[in-house]
């Protein structure tokens, strides 16, 4: 066939248009949008069943607790709070739990000795029905030194073991702190490096790690499939220290999890502790209204 030079164009003008929107027509939305519920505090814990209905009509998916080391969720038993949330159509899929790590016992000791608490809360993530159990917080007195930092790593080990144990994932959840140096290292390097890849993963805060100067990509790249879940948490352009409402700060989202997959990323929870417009549960529908039309 002879093709005419109209023809040519048409033809040449189109595969260009093509291949300029393939990187647009391959975008990933995310399926399940969640939340941590620590983002609404304030209520939570005084109306459950009728912040979680307001939740699951704001497209809400899936959730993730926290403090569930006191053996209840909001005042409910596992069961109890299973219910509600599987009769909204969501899924709980995780929980922080703070360990009571006793520091100056020796790791060799074993995790009785060492949290004597973690075993109830891993007991009450399973009666919740949850996959994930989340350590959200490292106290500063376990981190002042280099050495602190290792024995740290072991501890968390100890944790993130058992937790799989007993059927669970563990990660770990940074804030910026893990990002302070002794030597050559900070903590976070540490952990990625001195824990067992096979039970310890990440829940990376990107919030966080933004506001320690640090590039999320780089820790996707450097260490592939151990970010299973991540906290959108935006940043106020006016103000640094506080967050706003996803899509309204200066965090690129879109551009941090092109790498999602990579990373290891299968949970994207919305959290935002300060700065609501003008409440939390506002503040929470606004996320979601976002996260609706989100492509990365």
């Amino acid at each position: 066939m002879t093709l005419n030079r109209r023809d040519f164009l048409k033809i040449s003008g189109a595969a260009a248009l093509s291949a300029w929107a393939m990187p647009y027509a391959q975008a990933t939305p995310i399926k399940n949008i969640g939340i941590q519920l620590y983002t609404l505090r304030d209520v939570i814990g005084k109306d459950t069943k009728n912040v979680l209905t307001q939740l699951a009509k704001d497209g809400y998916k899936e959730l993730e607790a926290y403090g569930i080391d006191s053996g209840k969720f909001f005042n409910l038993s596992g069961a109890e709070f299973k219910k509600i949330v599987t009769d909204l159509g969501m899924k709980t899929i995780g929980s922080h739990a703070s360990p009571d790590v006793k520091f100056d016992k020796d790791v060799k000791a074993g995790l009785d000795a060492v949290a004597p608490n973690w075993k109830k809360a891993v007991e009450t993530a399973k009666e919740g029905g949850l996959t994930y159990i989340t350590c959200p917080w490292w106290k500063e007195e376990h981190r002042k030194s280099a050495d602190d930092y290792k024995k740290s790593a072991a501890i968390i080990n100890l944790l993130a073991e058992y937790a799989v144990k007993q059927g669970l994932k563990f990660t770990y959840h940074n804030h910026d702190f893990e990002f302070k140096k002794f030597g050559t290292t900070d903590f976070y390097d540490v952990l990625l490096t001195q824990t067992n890849p096979k039970a310890v993963n990440f829940e990376m805060d990107l919030y966080w790690v933004v506001a320690a100067g640090k590039n999320p990509d780089d820790y996707f790249t450097k260490y592939p499939g151990r970010f299973h879940q991540v906290h959108v948490k935006d940043m106020s352009k006016a103000d640094k220290t506080k967050n706003t409402e996803v899509g309204k700060g200066s965090i690129d989202f879109a551009k941090i999890l092109k790498l999602a997959p990579k990373a290891g990323i299968k949970h994207f929870f919305v959290e935002q502790e300060n700065n609501y417009s003008p409440d939390s549960l506002a503040s929470a529908k606004l996320c979601a209204d976002y996260l609706k039309k989100f492509n990365y």
